[in-house]
């Protein structure tokens, strides 16, 4: 937005880019067009035209507005939005609290699991949970990455505003699903130093995929929980260990992802504090773990109980209540195929 008042931004939606310009009244009421209409019509392709309408109050600020889609056969459907002024610039630097001094990493953890989305068959949407990271610079610029639990890789960017909040949003599948909400950074909480609740994923029908292919296209519910990442001095970046021992001082363990119904195969390992990953019975074949202290991720390899060894992937939290390692792998793929693979989760626990 300019000091004209004039504006100009871009609405992503149901898999399409459209650019809208437009100018604020001195009420805050947007315009658009020569004749300065209250309301811009997207007309769309083979599909309802859609209805935008803005409103800027100057007191906060803060943009809201309304998406309307009419439908062809009859009633309308009404999506609501809001838009917070990125507060941080290369002259107004973040607190150093959030962003150090050249930038701050946070570890993240995306729960889909079925406590949020009550009454789903767990065989319809992942179990695992999905891994990712987050750099705040001193800017205020938040770029975030890596993968969703169905092993969707995903990569985005937001401004943070003076409540130290951002959008999240990143377009999957092909622009035909997405994944987004509010994102909240507060390192005075207890358990977290970022979180996000009431989040919404998308995933559109996919008939011939091999995980999911029913996808979720009304989408569901997950949360967002991450910390920021320390590599201590002298002790493990995983949170709570105890001494090397005889038995292990972790167990790495694996369910879900078609293994059957309370069965748990787990694995005992040993963490050093300068982080090397041992087995506690070396000779055993049946898994891997490799543990990069720089990023806290942690990858390896299991024979999964249909006797084909798969890869899992999982990442480290190291704040309160939510410290743990955690991640997702995926069931093998079945011969023939049978289109049924599910997300497993992955977990480290201390012992």
């Amino acid at each position: 937005m300019t000091i004209t008042g004039s504006f100009s931004c871009t609405l992503k939606v149901d898999g399409g880019s459209h650019p809208v310009a437009g100018v604020f009244t001195s009420q805050g009421a947007a315009r658009f067009g020569k004749t300065r209409r209250p309301t811009l019509i997207i007309p769309s392709k083979n599909k309802s035209a859609l209805e935008v309408s803005l409103t800027l109050n100057t007191a906060i600020p803060i943009v809201t507005g309304t998406v309307i889609q009419n439908l062809m056969g009859g009633g309308a459907v009404a999506s609501e939005f809001s838009a917070r002024r990125a507060h941080y610039s290369s002259k107004l630097k973040v607190p150093e609290v959030l962003a150090g001094t050249k930038g701050q990493r946070y570890n993240a953890q995306i729960y889909s699991l079925s406590f949020f989305n009550l009454g789903l068959s767990t065989t319809l949407y992942p179990q695992g949970v999905g891994i990712g990271f987050l750099t705040v610079n001193t800017s205020g610029l938040i770029s975030y990455s890596r993968k969703l639990a169905d092993n969707t890789p995903f990569t985005g960017s937001a401004p943070l505003t003076q409540a130290s909040q951002f959008p999240l949003f990143v377009s999957l599948y092909k622009t035909l699903g997405s994944f987004s909400g509010n994102i909240t950074v507060d390192v005075a909480e207890p358990d977290s130093d970022f979180s996000g609740a009431d989040l919404n994923w998308f995933r559109p029908v996919q008939p011939t995929s091999s995980y999911y292919p029913q996808g979720w296209p009304k989408g569901f519910n997950f949360s967002m929980y991450g910390a920021i990442y320390v590599i201590p001095t002298n002790a493990s970046v995983i949170a709570g260990l105890g001494p090397v021992d005889a038995d292990g001082n972790a167990s790495v363990s694996f369910e879900g992802g078609r293994i059957p119904n309370c069965t748990v195969i787990s694995k005992d390992i040993n963490v050093s504090p300068t982080n090397v990953v041992t087995k506690v019975t070396a000779s055993d074949a049946s898994y891997t773990v490799k543990l990069y202290k720089t990023t806290g991720e942690l990858t390896g390899t299991f024979t999964h109980i249909t006797g084909v060894k798969v890869t899992y992937q999982a990442m480290t939290l190291q704040k309160g209540g939510a410290a743990a390692v955690s991640g997702f792998f995926l069931s093998p793929l079945m011969k023939p195929a049978d289109l049924a693979g599910e997300s497993g989760l992955a977990l480290v626990l201390p012992k």
